[in-house]
């Protein structure tokens, strides 16, 4: 199968007319060499990576306004189609914010928090050899939480839809000891919906944010080399794709002398990427996961309290092992996870939680399958536990919660080679 490299030959160069003028007799004018502008490059194709910046939100919540702000960051994915030297392309990024402050100019004395943005975006630039400069729009998606300072407990969490534009720049720094890389920089703006809060009486909060990011992206052209002798599939390199999970988690709570416990569950879905090194059959790897998830469940807590859950996100990262036999890939992996809840009282008033987090370790096991040279499925089982109990003050009760869970994952990713 052929490869696509970043530094190609393309057509187009500076044409330098002849400094001789034609004489009496016609002497033909010469010409110059033939040169290119701007070095070769080839921006078509699949590319993934990590986005990491500065956001900051405006708020208009309950006749107060304000601006808060904080870090996001999160993993992405494109692909990129090139016409000459214009590039037309669509990407998606899930990224998780920590965006969030007091809006105290309110009727309510109010805190806002805005949880993780979804993007699908158009882009379109233009090659210029070593750099793509572009500008991109389309589609935003969010959570936020809303609560009320005075009580503490009184809050609310909605999802938000609108849009977003934004401009960048990528660079094609080349080949790496990673394979060919892009760095980028870029500025995002997401103009979202108002929605009804129930705070208070109940609360119109609108929203619009602006983001400073960095990203470091793994683009098509290559692959590290391969230290593989006895299989005929390369494992090596990086990856990256969808994937869609169903999960079934625990939620344990103690307090008061009392313990308790219910049960959520739900689907999944988000994007995962690694990168894997090979030594003959053993083939070693990072591999990491941003889900949304929407773990769903009731039960009781100490206190009486009879309690809404919804498990919203989930980030893992692990070290994977496997042992590759022909287009198979088994592997066992671990490492850590962290996840958010949100959780309501509905028997009591005013008492909600919309982010409640949770760290915890993983094991696992599964299996990859290359479809083709390029395509890969997945298969695989996960467990989750927490590290140790995690207390919401939930109620204003002191309440210890541990959560495991269970999850069955499917995945299709696109190697880069």
């Amino acid at each position: 199968m052929s490869r696509l490299f970043p530094h190609l030959p393309i057509s187009g160069a500076a044409l330098i007319l002849s400094a001789g003028l034609a004489s009496a007799a016609d002497i033909p004018a010469a010409t110059s060499p033939v040169y290119s502008a701007f070095p070769a490059s080839n921006w078509e194709g699949f590319y993934a990576g990590s986005l990491v910046g500065y956001g900051w939100a405006d708020f208009d919540v309950g006749g107060g306004n304000a601006v808060v702000d904080g870090t996001t960051g999160g993993p992405l994915i494109g692909y990129n189609w090139q016409s000459g030297s214009f590039v037309y392309g669509l990407e998606g990024d899930l990224t998780l914010h920590e965006i969030r402050g007091n809006i105290n100019e309110s009727v309510i004395p109010t805190e806002a928090d805005t949880l993780y943005s979804a993007h699908v975006r158009g882009r379109v630039g233009y090659d210029l050899g070593w750099a793509l400069p572009y500008i991109a729009g389309g589609f935003a998606a969010n959570e936020s939480y809303v609560r009320d300072q005075a009580t503490g407990f009184d809050g609310d969490n909605q999802h938000l839809f609108g849009w977003t534009v934004g401009a960048g720049v990528d660079v094609d720094i080349g080949e790496t000891f990673v394979g060919p890389v892009t760095l980028r920089v870029e500025y995002l703006y997401e103009d979202l919906s108002s929605e009804l809060f129930a705070v208070g009486g109940g609360m119109d909060v609108s929203q619009s944010s602006h983001f400073i990011r960095g990203a470091i992206i793994s683009k098509i052209g290559g692959r590290s080399p391969s230290h593989s002798t006895e299989t005929s599939t390369d494992w090596s390199g990086a990856y990256a794709g969808l994937m869609v999970a169903y999960g079934s988690m625990n939620v344990s709570t103690s307090g008061g002398g009392i313990d308790d416990g219910f049960d959520a569950d739900g689907p999944a879905g988000g994007i995962y990427s690694g990168r894997n090194w090979q030594w003959g059959n053993v083939v070693a790897g990072l591999d990491g996961s941003l889900l949304l998830t929407d773990f769903k469940g009731s039960g009781s807590q100490p206190g009486g309290f009879d309690t809404d859950f919804r498990n919203n996100i989930q980030g893992d990262a692990r070290l994977r092992l496997g042992y590759a036999v022909g287009d198979f890939l088994p592997f066992i992996a671990g490492g850590v996870s962290w996840t958010r809840s949100e959780q309501e009282a509905t028997n009591v008033s005013d008492t909600h939680r919309g982010r409640v987090p949770a760290k915890l370790w993983n094991v696992g096991a599964g299996v990859d399958y290359r479809l083709t040279e390029t395509i890969s499925l997945r298969g695989e089982y996960m467990y989750v536990q927490s590290f140790d109990a995690k207390s919401p003050e939930f109620g204003g009760i002191a309440t210890d919660q541990e959560l495991d869970a269970h999850e069955v994952r499917f995945g299709a990713a696109y190697h880069f080679n």
